[in-house]
């Protein structure tokens, strides 16, 4: 959603600028590392994205061992249901910080 928003990607930027706006007016927004790399990763130098996310109002906020024991009990179910990835991906660590 992020990198919709930064790169103004013609089919999804809109709606996930609106989405963030509409998060942002519920609470404080926050981003695990996970995000934060791929985010910042995607935009050299990464202090200049940092100081772009501080402005969208998100913090950093680091994954929590619970998070990551939960992404990988995701990743479980994912494997026991046919999923074909062999590894943890970042969006199951992304979904079980968000949880």
């Amino acid at each position: 959603m992020l990198i919709d928003i930064l790169e103004g990607d013609p089919e999804f930027g809109t709606n996930s600028a609106v989405a963030l706006a509409s998060a942002c007016e519920t609470g404080t927004l926050i981003a695990c590392d996970v995000v934060w790399a791929e985010v910042t990763t995607a935009y050299q130098p990464s202090d200049a994205i940092v100081e772009d996310l501080a402005a969208f109002g998100l913090h950093f906020v680091p994954m929590s061992e619970e998070a990551a024991l939960e992404a990988a009990a995701a990743w479980a179910r994912y494997r026991a249901c046919g999923g074909t990835r062999s590894r943890i991906a970042a969006d199951f660590l992304i979904g079980a910080n968000a949880a």
